[in-house]
């Protein structure tokens, strides 16, 4: 896509900069709906709108996430919990 003449292109993180994913497969559809609603922002909105079931799926399913600065240590694992380190009860304990 061009903005005010400069092409601007999405740039991915490395694959070991992700700190966290969080499966979000539950809310997939969910969050399609939610993008679908400023399409008028997304140039390639049609091309999202036009992929597979399983590809829609792929893409809204599962949230990436990278730790910018920290207060607590996470290790080296990924974490599942955005909030991981910082006390209280999971969201599993409170819906169990």
């Amino acid at each position: 896509m061009t903005v005010d003449g400069v092409e601007r292109e999405a740039t991915p993180w490395p694959e070991w900069a992700i700190t966290t994913v969080v499966e979000t497969s539950a809310w997939a559809d969910t969050a399609r709906r939610a993008v679908a609603r400023h399409r008028s922002q997304m140039a390639i909105y049609e091309r999202f709108n036009a992929l597979p079931p399983e590809e829609q799926a792929a893409l809204w399913g599962r949230g990436e996430f990278y730790r910018a600065m920290s207060t607590v240590s996470g290790g080296r694992e990924r974490e599942t919990d955005l909030f991981h380190g910082i006390g209280g009860e999971r969201v599993e304990e409170r819906v169990a």
